[in-house]
């Protein structure tokens, strides 16, 4: 540094060196009246003069450098106002030259001064002596008295400040005009620039220094703090002291000189040191010759601290290559932009493109993005944070799916972007397989034969799978938020609901089986077998999980097995009872044609009055009883022999209102509906005669203070659903026969053994028990079935649908009851091996005229044969025999002699004659017990079958 006059004032460098000139005005004048004090006191001494003279003559070209190349716009007035100089930025300012305005321009009359105000602060300064400041703003082209360059408006800060000499006399009035028009015009810019400007000035100190061969001549206080020490203990020492290096201070003394003796601005770093010994203060150093052709005359040395901006800057390089590996450690993709461009991205964002960073630096963002993104890609870059999904295009020009996070961020130099990247390919992927997943459960759910639905722990339903659509006929959207428990049968609801209790009271994951009734959009109930599950707890679902199966058919599947298993038991049931009725028929029925047959041989004999015809006519009675017992006991277990004919029904039904009138009694009404076109059936006369008489005998008992019995019959045709429930039955065309009342009707129990043996409601000796039993067998035996419909109080009704033939119905004629049986001559061979049987046979046959063979089984009978052959014309023949048993015997002898009659007697045949209890429509059959009257037309039928 050069050296310098003590108390010489430190000058801005000049053109270039950033200085507040306005601010250091008043000090630089209030110098030159000490100085101007300092000549007056050393007038008395040449050398003192000679000395205050040069100071004096430096600090006038201090301040003609000063005010000359000071940016500020500046002129002077002398004590009237009147302007005696300006410098070039004042010139520029208002482009006008020293002519038009110096000597000519008066403050104190300015037209715009004076219209805007600011006259009486003017005044101020050249009466008071004041400082003052104001605004102005120049919207007109008229300064008096000359013509501005300018007519553009401009905003203007304008600051006087007076120049006094050394006994207070103003003298000369200093003006500087400050051109704010761009920051009062740009309210934003003029913000951040006091922002920046007071972030300067809070921040970094400068520190100035004029020198003399090194030596210190002046410092500002900012010089001075920078090094720790007062203003005034500074003026000349050397500089030396403030190098903490001196291998600096020579290479600063070496290289600044011969740098400034050319003219030029000299600028370093060096570490300095404090007063007190600390190092490590790094300055920027500048410095400027006061006259590059004479070194003597001193050099301007202008320093900045920048220790804590070079500790920033390294801290910022640090923690920049923090960021720089955080970012490449990072998974998503980073990048930097600013102004289209790509400033920083991190190693992540090079993988994901496959480019090389360098490859990636100084392009657009842009041009990474698959042309359909670009446009959503830009918006984001326009807002200040944004997320926009996008297609990314590699180096090898694939395309995969990135999501993008964008944010503005502020640099030093503007605006930038930073901008996430994340590939979602394996996102992508993986989203793609749980949707893939999702869709397959929900295939599954939907095509499941399960409903799954989820209920709330008050029972509302809050989601429900669409297979409930299918399954009940309800819509998905019309059962969320419905209660569960409107849908439930009425039976259930207690039961369900204290299920659903339970479940929410226990822990999560507890389960609970229920079965119950549900009803359908078709208003039907459904069988329902639902798992609930406990998941109130569980984030995700929030409720009771319930999977609920539709079992309906099973449930009716069970039942009809159940039916099926009691009608197996029922048939395994009516077996057992068949054989015994079977075997108890065969030696009862034998038995009671030895009673019948002698008692009608008595009857013969005895004639009224005589006393013991009433007792024969009771064991006659009491027979015909035993033997009607019996063939019940053949019928309900269906092994009555029996000879179907073709019918139709009306026939038989209007034979029998009659009868049947008499038989229900006055009290009950009898109606008839019957089917105008009916068609056949093939049935045993006799038997549906019997059918008829039990059922309407029933009618008769239900209603005891009468009513209304109504026989119907109907063609009908059943389907496959019916005959799924009656496996004996085929779908096809029926005829129906119904029998309707009006009686207090049968509970489900009664109902359930409504047609088992010796089953009865009525009190003791009202019934057998077998009247219902015999009517199943009979219908059973004919190929039909029967349904019962009946509620307690709402009467009953049996339906009997017989299988429909299209045969031609024959003619039902009732046979008249012959007076005297009718007698034969021929010779008859008698075959049974019970011995009462064919003593009363015996007896039976000749009493009727016959000529009879006996004998007990086949071996005697082929005997009798072989003797008597040509004159025996019928053989009548026991069925069961031991050995060879009636048609065994009858076959041989058929043979034998084809022109003989044969005609079969039995109490219970056991299949020998008769297939499924029909008897063959070629044979002739007699069954015991018979009377006289029906053996004696049996023979005739058998013998003359032309006059039949």
């Amino acid at each position: 540094m050069a050296d310098m006059p003590p108390g010489m004032p430190c000058l801005s460098q000049r053109r270039g060196c950033i200085m507040n000139t306005g601010e250091k005005t008043a000090e630089w004048k209030r110098e030159i009246s000490v100085l101007e004090q300092k000549i007056r006191v050393l007038e008395q001494s040449d050398a003192e003069r000679k000395q205050v003279m040069d100071a004096l003559r430096i600090s006038a070209a201090v301040l003609e450098s000063v005010v000359e190349n000071s940016p500020s716009a500046i002129w002077i007035s002398d004590e009237k106002g009147t302007m005696i100089r300006m410098n070039q930025a004042c010139r520029d300012l208002f482009q006008v030259s020293d002519e038009e305005l110096v000597g000519k321009y008066n403050v104190l009359e300015d037209n715009i001064v004076e219209q805007q105000g600011a006259i009486p602060l003017v005044r101020r300064v050249f009466e008071k002596g004041e400082t003052v400041r104001f605004t102005l703003q120049y919207d007109s082209a008229q300064l008096r008295p000359v013509q501005l360059g300018k007519t553009a408006l401009r905003i203007l800060e304008v600051t006087i400040s007076p120049v006094l000499d050394s006994r207070g006399r103003f003298i000369h009035a200093i003006i500087q005009h400050l051109d704010i028009t761009e920051r009062m015009t740009n309210t934003e810019q003029i913000r951040q620039l006091i922002n920046e400007q007071r972030a300067v000035l809070n921040t970094i100190s400068m520190g100035i220094c004029f020198a003399r061969h090194r030596k210190v001549q002046w410092v500002n206080p900012s010089f001075a703090r920078m090094f720790g020490y007062e203003p005034d203990e500074l003026p000349g020492v050397d500089t030396s002291i403030f190098y903490a290096d001196q291998e600096d201070y020579r290479r600063v003394g070496k290289e600044g000189y011969a740098r400034i003796s050319k003219g030029d601005i000299y600028a370093t770093e060096a570490w300095m040191m404090k007063k007190d010994g600390t190092p490590h203060i790094l300055c920027d150093i500048t410095g400027q010759a006061l006259n590059p052709q004479n070194l003597e005359e001193g050099s301007i040395w202008v320093l900045h601290d920048i220790t804590e901006r070079r500790h920033a800057e390294e801290a910022l390089q640090e923690s920049e290559e923090r960021f720089r590996r955080l970012a490449n450690a990072a998974q998503e993709g980073i990048i930097i932009q600013q102004g289209g461009v790509i400033l920083e991205a991190n190693e992540s964002v090079c993988r994901m493109f496959g480019f090389e960073l360098q490859e990636a630096v100084g392009r657009n963002v842009l041009d990474f993005l698959a042309p359909q993104s670009v446009t959503p890609a830009v918006k984001m870059l326009g807002r200040e944070e944004t997320y926009v999904e996008a297609l990314g295009i590699r180096k090898d020009k694939t395309v995969f799916p990135l999501e993008l996070f964008g944010k503005t961020i502020t640099l030093r130099n503007g605006k930038a972007w930073i901008i996430a990247a994340r590939d979602l390919s394996k996102q992508r992927h993986a989203e793609e397989a749980l949707r893939s997943s999702e869709e397959r459960f929900k295939r599954l759910v939907q095509n499941s034969n399960d409903i799954i639905a989820v209920l709330d722990e008050n029972g509302m339903l809050t989601s429900v799978s669409e297979s409930v659509e299918r399954i009940l006929g309800y819509q998905v959207e019309n059962l969320i938020g419905v209660d569960a428990f409107d849908f439930i049968h009425p039976d259930d609801l207690q039961m369900t609901r204290q299920i659903l209790s339970e479940t929410v009271v226990q822990k999560t994951g507890t389960t609970h089986w229920a079965e119950f009734r549900f009803r359908r959009k078709d208003e039907n109930w459904a069988v329902m077998e639902s798992v609930a599950t406990n998941l109130l707890k569980d984030p995700v679902v929030r409720g009771i999980v319930l999977n609920v199966r539709d079992i309906t058919e099973r449930k009716n599947a069970e039942k009809e097995k159940h039916k099926l298993q009691e009608q197996l038991q029922q048939a395994m049931k009516m077996e057992a009872i068949g054989r015994l009725a079977g075997g108890v028929a065969h030696d009862f029925n034998n038995i009671l044609t030895v009673i019948t047959g002698y008692v009608e041989l008595a009857r013969i004999k005895l004639q009224p009055p005589d006393p013991l015809l009433r007792a024969v006519n009771g064991i006659q009675k009491a027979a015909e009883s035993a033997a009607a017992l019996t063939k019940q006991l053949l019928a309900f277990s269906r092994r009555q022999i029996i000879e179907p004919k073709v019918v139709n029904l009306n026939d038989l039904v209007r034979s029998l209102v009659k009868m049947l009138t008499r038989l229900i009694g006055e009290d009950v009404e009898l109606d008839t509906v019957l089917e105008a076109q009916l068609g056949s059936v093939k049935v045993d006369p006799g038997q549906f005669e019997q059918v008829l008489v039990n059922l309407s005998v029933n009618a008769r008992d239900a209603m005891p203070d009468g009513g209304r019995l109504v026989i119907e019959t109907a063609n009908c045709e059943l389907d496959e659903e019916y005959c799924s429930r009656h496996p004996e039955m085929r779908p096809g065309r029926y005829i129906l026969l119904a029998l309707s009342d009006t009686g207090h009707g049968m509970s489900d129990e009664v109902k359930r053994h409504l047609f088992e043996p010796f089953f009865t409601t009525k009190t003791m000796g009202q019934g057998t028990g077998l009247g219902l039993a015999t009517t199943f067998g009979i219908v059973k035996q004919a190929g039909g079935t029967i349904e019962t419909y009946s509620e307690v109080n709402r009467g009953t009704t049996f339906k009997i649908y017989l299988p429909r033939v299209e045969e031609q119905a024959v003619r039902l004629i009732k046979e008249a009851t012959e007076l005297e049986p009718v007698h034969g001559k021929e010779t008859i061979l008698l075959v049974e091996d019970d011995d009462g049987v064919r003593d009363v046979a015996l007896n039976l046959l000749e009493h009727l005229g016959y000529n009879v063979l006996t004998a007990a089984n086949g071996g005697e009978a082929l005997l009798l044969v072989e003797k008597h052959g040509d004159d025996i014309a019928m053989l009548m023949t026991d069925v069961v025999m031991p050995g060879m048993n009636g048609r065994e015997l009858a076959e041989r002898l058929l043979r034998l002699k084809p022109e003989l009659k044969v005609l079969f007697t039995s109490g219970y045949t056991e299949n020998v004659i008769v297939h499924h209890g029909i008897l063959n429509s070629n044979l002739n059959f007699i069954g015991k017990p018979y009377t006289l009257q029906a053996l004696a037309r049996k023979m005739r039928e058998v013998l003359e079958p032309e006059k039949k």
